[in-house]
C-alpha cells in the first residue's frame, strides 16, 4: 500500500526520466547504425558552397548551410533528437529543426529525405583554425522495415561540418560573457474565495551581459556599440553606449568594458529552439552574435506612446488570475530621463481596438494593483492586471485600459479567454460548477517540460502539520494542465499527453486517453482541461503525463499531485478554503505561495 510517506516522496521529489525515445517493440542498442554498420541517418550537402565538406567564415561572419537528412535504405527513423557538437568557443551552430522528423512534417513518413538548415555563427573573438563539428543523434529510435525490429539511437554521428575560421580585417575584437539574471516577482491577493492566499509570478526581468572590447590599432579611440536584427518587443541597451579605449603602449592590446542589458527575451538555457533569433552586436566594425528567445512582448517607448498588451489571460469561469506586461522608456533624443504613467480600468470593449466600451459586467472584477509609476531609461518596469471571475460565460473578451502616458491619453486592450470545461467521459451527465472558487496550483518540472497544474473546487490545506490538501468526495473538480517549454516561459505546441487518476495504492482508476480510445491525447496549444468526481475517500493522485511534442515521442514523464479525499460531511467549512500553490524555485517559472497569519 502506498501510504503517506510514499505519497510525500512523490509530491516533493520530481523524477527525471531518461531522454530515450519511446520504443513499443523489443530494441537493440546499435548506437545509430544499421546491421552493416552504416549510419541510420546521414546528413549530406545540398550545395557545393557552403557545404558540410567546406565552409569558411571570417571572424564576425555567419552562414546557413543547406543540408538534407537521408535515412538508410530499409530503415525508418521513428524519432531522433539532433545536436551539433564540438563547436569552438565563441561560435554557435545548430540545426533547424533539432529533430527528425520535423514537428511540422504532416505526412508521418519516417523514411523521406528532409531538408534542413545548419546555422553557423562565428564571433569576432573566435580562434582562427580548422574545426570538425559533429551532427549527432543524441537519442532516438529507428525501425528495420523488414524485421520490424526497433533500434535504439544513442549519441550516433550522422554527419560532419568541416569549418575553417579565418581572421577578420578588423583591429577590434569583442567578447560577450555569460549573463547575470535579475529576477522580478509580482504578487496579488487571491480574493476569489475567503482567506489570505497570495498569487505570485517570478520571471527573468533583465539579463545583463558583460561586454569587453579589445583594440590593436595602437591609438586611443571611442567605439560605438549597436545592435541590429532585434525582434519587436525586445529591449537591448548598452551601458555605456560608447566605449573609450586609451592606448598608452603600441606593443599591447588596449581594452574597455561595459554591459549589455536584455529584456523581453533570454539567451536559451539549453539548445536552440526553432524560434531562436540572432541579433547582430556591433562594436565599431567588430561583429558578435547573440542568440535569444522571446519571453514577453515588452513595449519600448521612445516618446509618450501607447502601451501594448500583446499577451492574454486564460481565465476559468470562477477564480482569480492575472496578466502582466513590461514597458521601458528608451527616448531617441537621449535627453528625457523619465516618463510618468497612470493606468485605470475603463470597462469592457466589444472587440480589440473598439471604442465601444461598456461597464464591466457583474461576473468580472478587474484591478491594477500599482496603477501609477514612472518609467526611466535604464530599467524596464513590470506591472500586472488582476482578473477575478464568478460564473463567467465562456468566451473571448477585451478589457479596455485607460493609459495616461506623459501628457497623452491612449486606450489599451487586454484579451481575456474564459475557457470551457472539457469532459473526457461523455456518457456521464455534465457536472455542476465547483461550489466555490477554491483552487490548488502547483508548478513542477519533468525532464523535457514544465507542467502547471490547477484544481478548482473545495480544498482545505490550513491544518498544522497537514501532509496533503484535503478535497471532498462526491464533488466535481475542474483540473487544468498546461505544458510549458523547459527553456522559456511559453506554452508548448502540439503536445502529446495523458492525465491519470490514481488511488492510494498507486493503482490507475481513470485514464483520460483510454476514455478517448487512444494511447495519448493531443493539445495544439499545450493546455488541457478535464472534470473529475472523486467518489472514494482515502489517498488519491492526479498524474499529468508528458509524452512528446509534434512527431517526437518520449518515455512517459510523470508529474504527480497528491490529495486526501475526505467525506464531505466531515469538514463543514468546505467551500471556504483559500488557495495554495507549490512550485520549483528556478528562474523564469511561475511561483505561487500561500501565506498564513498563524497556524
Amino acid at each position: 500500500m502506498m501510504g503517506a510517506a510514499a505519497w510525500l516522496a512523490v509530491i516533493i521529489v520530481v523524477s527525471f526520466v531518461t531522454a530515450t525515445l519511446l520504443s513499443l517493440a523489443s530494441t537493440r542498442s546499435a548506437w545509430g547504425t544499421t546491421e552493416s554498420e552504416r549510419p541510420l541517418l546521414q546528413f549530406v550537402s545540398k550545395e557545393t558552397l557552403p557545404s558540410l565538406e567546406n565552409t569558411t567564415l571570417k571572424q564576425g561572419e555567419s552562414v546557413t548551410v543547406p543540408i538534407m537528412a537521408v535515412p538508410a535504405s530499409g530503415y525508418e527513423i521513428q524519432a531522433v533528437n539532433l545536436e551539433v557538437q564540438d563547436v569552438p568557443r565563441n561560435a554557435y551552430a545548430w540545426i533547424d529543426w533539432s529533430t527528425y522528423p520535423t514537428f511540422d512534417n504532416q505526412d508521418n513518413d519516417h523514411t523521406i529525405v528532409v531538408d534542413y538548415q545548419l546555422k553557423v555563427y562565428v564571433d569576432s573573438n573566435a580562434e582562427p583554425g580548422e574545426y570538425a563539428l559533429k551532427i549527432v543523434g543524441t537519442n532516438g529510435v529507428a525501425k528495420n522495415t523488414a524485421t520490424s525490429e526497433d533500434i535504439q539511437i544513442t549519441n550516433a554521428t550522422f554527419g560532419m561540418l568541416h569549418l575553417t575560421i579565418t581572421p577578420s580585417d578588423s583591429r577590434i575584437r569583442m567578447d560577450i560573457g555569460d549573463p547575470e539574471y535579475q529576477s522580478k516577482q509580482l504578487c496579488v491577493e487571491d480574493d476569489s474565495s475567503p482567506g489570505d492566499g497570495t498569487m505570485c509570478i517570478e520571471f527573468v526581468a533583465v539579463e545583463e551581459f558583460p561586454v569587453a572590447i579589445f583594440s590593436s590599432s595602437g591609438s586611443s579611440e571611442t567605439i560605438s556599440m549597436s545592435a541590429s536584427g532585434v525582434p519587436e518587443g525586445v529591449w537591448v541597451k548598452f551601458v555605456p553606449a560608447n566605449l573609450s579605449i586609451t592606448n598608452n603602449s603600441h606593443d599591447k592590446e588596449a581594452s574597455a568594458s561595459g554591459k549589455l542589458k536584455l529584456a523581453g527575451a533570454v539567451r536559451p538555457f539549453v539548445g536552440f529552439p526553432p524560434d531562436t533569433t540572432v541579433p547582430i552586436i556591433q562594436a565599431g566594425d567588430a561583429t558578435d552574435f547573440l542568440p535569444i528567445v522571446k519571453t514577453l512582448n515588452m513595449t519600448i517607448l521612445h516618446a509618450a506612446e501607447k502601451i501594448d498588451f500583446p499577451g492574454e489571460v486564460t481565465q476559468n469561469i470562477n477564480g482569480t488570475n492575472f496578466g502582466y506586461a513590461g514597458v521601458v522608456y528608451d527616448p531617441r533624443d537621449g535627453n528625457s530621463s523619465s516618463l510618468p504613467v497612470s493606468l485605470s480600468i475603463a470597462g469592457m470593449a466589444s472587440e480589440d481596438g473598439s471604442k465601444d466600451i461598456s461597464s464591466l459586467p457583474e461576473w468580472i472584477r478587474a484591478d491594477i494593483p500599482s496603477p501609477s509609476f514612472t518609467l526611466n531609461s535604464t530599467e524596464p518596469y513590470y506591472f500586472l492586471v488582476k482578473i477575478t471571475t464568478h460564473q463567467a460565460p465562456v468566451g473571448t473578451y477585451y478589457l479596455a485600459i485607460d493609459e495616461q502616458v506623459g501628457d497623452k491619453n491612449f486606450t489599451g486592450y487586454l484579451k481575456i479567454d474564459v475557457i470551457p470545461p472539457i469532459y473526457f467521459a461523455p456518457a456521464l451527465p455534465p457536472p455542476s460548477p465547483p461550489p466555490a472558487d477554491d483552487r490548488f496550483v502547483a508548478f513542477t518540472e519533468v525532464k523535457d517540460a514544465r507542467i502547471n497544474f490547477e484544481m478548482l473546487g473545495p480544498i482545505k490545506f490550513d491544518i498544522p502539520n497537514q501532509a496533503f490538501p484535503y478535497i471532498a468526495n462526491g464533488i466535481d473538480y475542474t483540473i487544468n494542465v498546461t505544458f510549458f517549454r523547459p527553456d522559456v516561459m511559453a506554452a508548448m505546441k502540439d503536445v502529446k499527453y495523458n492525465v491519470l487518476i490514481l488511488n492510494e495504492n498507486g493503482e490507475e482508476v481513470f485514464n483520460a486517453a483510454k476514455q478517448n480510445g487512444t494511447d495519448s491525447l493531443y493539445s495544439a496549444d499545450g493546455k488541457a482541461t478535464m472534470r473529475y468526481n472523486f467518489a472514494e475517500t482515502g489517498g488519491a493522485g492526479v498524474r499529468a503525463v508528458f509524452l512528446g511534442q509534434g512527431s517526437q515521442t518520449v518515455e512517459p514523464q510523470n508529474a504527480d499531485f497528491v490529495f486526501q479525499v475526505i467525506d464531505l460531511s466531515e469538514i463543514p467549512e468546505f467551500g471556504s478554503i483559500a488557495a495554495l500553490s507549490m512550485a520549483a524555485g528556478i528562474v523564469g517559472i511561475i511561483i505561487m505561495t500561500k501565506k498564513y497569519a498563524s497556524l
